[in-house]
């Protein structure tokens, strides 16, 4: 209870804090958050003050910077956690630990479809075309997959990688897909013919990320060398 007995600041266990007003009857939501670790984090493309974030309690909020609050939630039962997520201003797509791949819509959470069986293991990895018309996923076996969105159905799977897939991206032009995987290797494929057109192995430890520099042939990665490396795909 408050010193002025006027309020009382309950807590859940799902992670929201309130300020219940007992003489009027009424509660407010003073803040709230995940109740285990973050598991990923993303900004929508071009958006500073908005993101979401993935929890292994099983929840993805979105939240809003701006007023320092969270405009929707996310929470899917007995389907583990969700280990990757893509927020745009049109969709919500995220891949869980279940193998499957969920939408949802951004502003109630609520889901509209479902891919079963994406990846078995888990899907650790998402990135959505430009055009909204497909999206690639990395999986806990090594696998990378296309998948229309439209129909939702694969159509295309490259298996080159042994161990998990840590991150997928598309190449400027959609039309290659860069993959790189704790088996050290960072591998460049054609979407087209479904081939790998290049690969490049990291000395010592698998790779944890990387990220594409605009405009360029580079690649940044961070690995379990605990160093940054930079790999020019010309």
């Amino acid at each position: 209870v408050s010193p002025d007995e006027k309020y009382i600041p309950p807590a859940t266990n799902r992670g929201f804090v309130y300020r219940v007003h007992p003489a009027e009857n009424s509660k407010t939501l003073q803040s709230e958050n995940h109740t285990e670790s973050v598991l990923f984090l993303t900004y929508p493309k071009g958006v500073s003050d908005k993101f979401a974030s993935a929890s292994a309690d099983s929840s993805i909020r979105l939240w809003d910077v701006s007023e320092y609050s969270v405009e929707s939630r996310i929470y899917s039962q007995n389907s583990g956690s969700p280990l990757s997520l893509i927020y745009s201003e049109e969709v919500l797509l995220s891949g869980w630990e279940d193998s499957k791949i969920r939408m949802h819509k951004i502003d109630n959470g609520n889901q509209l479809w479902q891919i079963e069986n994406a990846h078995k293991g888990g899907v650790t990895s998402l990135c959505l075309a430009k055009n909204f018309k497909f999206i690639c996923s990395g999986g806990n076996g090594g696998e990378c997959r296309v998948w229309e969105l439209k129909s939702r159905e694969m159509v295309s799977n490259l298996k080159e990688h042994t161990a998990k897939v840590s991150k997928v991206a598309l190449w400027h032009d959609d039309l290659h897909l860069v993959s790189a995987s704790r088996d050290k290797a960072l591998l460049f494929w054609d979407l087209k013919t479904e081939k790998r057109v290049s690969a490049h192995i990291q000395r010592m430890g698998g790779i944890n990320s990387f990220d594409i520099v605009p405009e360029t042939n580079l690649i940044l990665s961070t690995g379990q060398d605990r160093k940054i490396t930079f790999w020019d795909l010309r």
